[in-house]
C-alpha cells in the first residue's frame, strides 16, 4: 500500500476558497509566486496548482496549509498525474539550460538510449527504488540528483553520500558539498518531492519533459534504444 507523504507549511491567514477566486485564493496564499492555473481535486478544499516554472503544488485554503508531493489512492493509482494532466503543468522545455545539472549529478548508468534521464532521488525512497528499477531495466542514460529527505529516510543522506564517493571517487567532503549544491539547484528549480525525472535528448541536451514520480506509462515513450 503506497502512503501520502507531504511536507506541510502553515500560513497566517485564512482564507475562504469558496468567497473568492480560485487564483486570487492561490495568490493570496503564495504572493511571490507566479501562478498559471488552479483546479479542485477529489479532496474537499484541496486544490492543484500549476506554478510558472512547470510544477504543481497542493493548497488547502481552509486549513491554511500548502502540500508538496504526490497523492496516490490505496490501489496505487497516482491522482497527482491527473492533476499534471488537467493541469497541462511540464518541467523541462528547451528554454531550459540543463548543463549546470551535469556538474552536481552522479552517472549511474549510461546506454545508447535515445533519451537521458537526470533523477533527483533519494535512496530510500520507495518510489525513487521502483523507478531506478524500471530504467535500469530498459538501459538508458542516467544521472542521479541526490536530494535525501532528512526528516523521512535519516539514513538517506549518508548513503547518498557514499554513492556519491564511490562513483565519482570523491572525497567525503566533495561528495557532501556536491550532494549541497545539487540540492540548490532542486530547489531553485521547485522540484518537491522525489523521484522527479527531467527527460532530455542526448544529441541536442535538450529537455523535452518533467515527470513526477514513478509510472511508467508515463516514461515509456521515451525507452526507445535508437540513437541519432
Amino acid at each position: 500500500m503506497k502512503t501520502i507523504s507531504f511536507l506541510a507549511l502553515g500560513l497566517t491567514t485564512l482564507v475562504h476558497a469558496s468567497n473568492t477566486n480560485l487564483i486570487d485564493v492561490a495568490t493570496k496564499m503564495l504572493p511571490s509566486t507566479k501562478i498559471e492555473k488552479v483546479i479542485p481535486t477529489e479532496i474537499e478544499n484541496f486544490y492543484a496548482v500549476s506554478l510558472e516554472n512547470g510544477n504543481i503544488i497542493y493548497i488547502n485554503p481552509a486549513k491554511d496549509l500548502i502540500f508538496f508531493g504526490e497523492i496516490y489512492t490505496r490501489s496505487g493509482q497516482s491522482l497527482t498525474e491527473k492533476h499534471i494532466a488537467k493541469l497541462g503543468a511540464k518541467i523541462g522545455n528547451e528554454t531550459l539550460d540543463i548543463s549546470p545539472l551535469f556538474k552536481v549529478s552522479t552517472r549511474m548508468n549510461d546506454s545508447s538510449s535515445k533519451y537521458g534521464f537526470i533523477v533527483f532521488t533519494d535512496p530510500d525512497c520507495p518510489f525513487c527504488q521502483q523507478l531506478e528499477a524500471l530504467l535500469i531495466k530498459e538501459n538508458v542514460t542516467i544521472d542521479y540528483i541526490y536530494t535525501p529527505i532528512d526528516k523521512l529516510h535519516p539514513n538517506a543522506r549518508e548513503k547518498s553520500i557514499k554513492s556519491v564517493m564511490q562513483k565519482r571517487g570523491l572525497s567525503r567532503e566533495s561528495a557532501i558539498t556536491l550532494i549541497q549544491e545539487g540540492e540548490k539547484i532542486a530547489s531553485a528549480l521547485g522540484t518537491n518531492g522525489t523521484p522527479f525525472s527531467i527527460i532530455y535528448e542526448k544529441e541536442t541536451k535538450k529537455p523535452v519533459n518533467g515527470i513526477g514520480g514513478a509510472d511508467p506509462k508515463l516514461y515509456a515513450p521515451y525507452f526507445s534504444k535508437e540513437s541519432k
